[in-house]
């Protein structure tokens, strides 16, 4: 039996590809999902990188993924992928280093979550991902 779900939630460093896997869903299913850009990882990745408590942003975090209608998507491409997409068109926020400390950071949440049932971790870039697989 498959769970409903009630929100998609994408998650993966900057330019990881999030923003092309959005589009991608919503073209495929006339905007069937409510699909959620980021979400309580990313804030508590966030706070690690910079020092920030993480208390808050792990309890938000455990409450989303116990709710089994929550299918998270994390997108983590080789570095090498997020790297040269960083050579040609930059980044507002980040710079190569604090870009590579987010990757690694987020690596060890992959690492650790990509068990859980409503969690799905992309390892390749989006262009090569078959989206059917994941969301039907």
């Amino acid at each position: 039996m498959k769970n409903l779900i009630n929100q998609i939630i994408l998650e993966g460093p900057d330019l990881s590809g999030k923003t092309t896997l959005y589009e991608n869903i919503h073209n495929m299913t006339q905007y069937r999902w409510n699909i959620q850009d980021r979400s309580s990882l990313s804030m508590l990745v966030y706070a690690k990188l910079y020092g920030r408590d993480e208390f808050p942003h792990v309890e938000a975090l455990n409450a989303e993924l116990n709710n089994l209608n929550n299918f998270m998507i994390l997108l983590l491409p080789d570095w090498k992928v997020i790297s040269k997409r960083f050579s040609k068109r930059g980044d507002p926020i980040q710079n190569l280093s604090s870009l590579k400390k987010l990757y690694n950071i987020f690596s060890e949440a992959a690492d650790e979550f990509e068990h859980l049932p409503n969690v799905y971790v992309l390892r390749k870039e989006v262009d090569d991902f078959i989206l059917k697989e994941v969301i039907s």
